[in-house]
């Protein structure tokens, strides 16, 4: 028999939710509920789940995470000032993210009309055009 930690959340209506990985058990919690681990003596009937991340997507995250959330509650007490912004950072962002795993060139599982993707190139466009 082997031990595994486990991390149960408690939330405010007294349901629980178990996670093996506390980071995640930490961001269902939300800041409302209570993270406690628990060690389970036995074999787990499944293994633990570990996120694997390489090193660009680390790097893409931690260069534009922080910029993402100042922009988001600027956009909440101001939404047409930040708006543009928010927007050009958020296409910045995800341009980063395809340079490391493209996007299949379809939309919504479907292929993308031409006419469509005009329309979208357009949008990034103007987008880019607006943003000072």
């Amino acid at each position: 028999m082997s031990d595994q930690t486990v991390y149960r959340v408690t939330f405010a209506d007294g349901s629980t939710c178990h996670y093996g990985v506390e980071s995640l058990a930490k961001a269902s919690a939300r800041g409302t509920g209570k993270v406690e681990a628990i060690t389970v003596r036995g074999t787990p009937v499944h293994p633990p789940v570990h996120l694997v991340r390489s090193e660009p997507t680390i790097d893409i995250d931690d260069r534009y995470a922080g910029r993402l959330a100042l922009l988001l509650e600027c956009m909440l007490i101001d939404p047409s000032g930040y708006w543009n912004e928010a927007a050009a950072l958020l296409d910045e962002y995800k341009a980063e993210w395809d340079k490391v795993n493209p996007q299949p060139p379809t939309f919504m599982g479907e292929p993308m009309p031409p006419e469509r993707k005009a329309r979208l190139m357009a949008m990034i466009a103007k987008r880019k055009e607006e943003t000072p």
